[in-house]
């Protein structure tokens, strides 16, 4: 029991169980990660083959949503072996499928939920890319240590609230998980909006977690795509002629660039 505890506790070592594997996160609900993750994963299957798309959100997974999908079984379906991991895949397309890790049943203890992500993180290997919607919630962060992403992108905003919690985003990833690279992304903001955001968030960054502060860039808002999914368009459809597509391209390839190099 007490081995059985021990490796639970470890995780996946950044890096393992797939070739490649991103994990999009933020501070603060409403800050858009669940599209940002959306829009990374459907450019990673225009580029790089086949993509598996997690949603690791442990209460309000929306990624089924988005795509118009099943959630799925869900993680705790795994608990006791009443189910494979294979069982929880839902296929999106040819080149993308779906886990969602929120749906069904009582929620296990951390330990078993542990456990369960490691399971999860066994079907990596069959994928060319992972993309992981972490949520935004302090668990986002285990579930980067035990499904084993080495970069979490997270999604800020560049109002005070946003600054001052994607701030304590960064301070919690230096404490729980330090060999984790956290480029921030500033969502729905101009680009020297971003700049003077990235000027604040540096300042704190340099200052009190002695590190420096990378930034990915910023995404404008789409006033067009937010109305179509107001309207219940699903996703790819309500991405066609998106100015955030060729943007997500750039910022994909910086985090798996940062991939290969770790």
């Amino acid at each position: 029991m007490q081995v059985r505890r021990f490796v639970a506790s470890r995780g996946v070592a950044p890096g393992a169980g797939g070739r490649r594997v991103v994990a999009v996160g933020s501070g603060r609900g409403g800050s858009g990660t669940s599209l940002v993750t959306a829009l990374l994963a459907s450019r990673a299957t225009l580029q790089h083959g086949r993509v598996l798309l997690v949603d690791a959100d442990p209460l309000v997974g929306t990624q089924h949503l988005l795509w118009g999908v099943s959630d799925g079984p869900g993680l705790w379906a795994l608990k006791g072996g009443a189910r494979d991991p294979e069982e929880l895949l839902v296929p999106i397309s040819a080149s993308l499928s779906l886990v969602t890790l929120s749906a069904g049943g009582d929620a296990p203890t951390e330990a078993e939920a542990r456990t369960l992500l490691r399971r999860v993180a066994g079907l990596f290997g069959a994928w060319d890319v992972v993309v992981v919607d972490a949520g935004s919630r302090r668990s986002s962060l285990r579930a980067c240590r035990d499904l084993g992403a080495s970069v979490l992108l997270v999604v800020g905003q560049v109002d005070s609230i946003g600054i001052a919690t994607t701030h304590a985003l960064l301070k919690a990833s230096a404490l729980d998980v330090p060999g984790l690279e956290t480029p921030v992304l500033f969502n729905r903001s101009a680009a020297h909006e971003a700049d003077r955001a990235a000027d604040v968030l540096d300042d704190g960054v340099n200052r009190f977690l002695d590190r420096p502060l990378r930034v990915a860039g910023s995404f404008p808002s789409d006033l067009r795509l937010a109305a179509a999914l107001e309207q219940g368009a699903r996703l790819p459809g309500a991405l066609a002629e998106s100015p955030l597509l060729g943007l997500a391209d750039g910022v994909l390839n910086q985090l798996l660039a940062t991939v290969a190099d770790r």
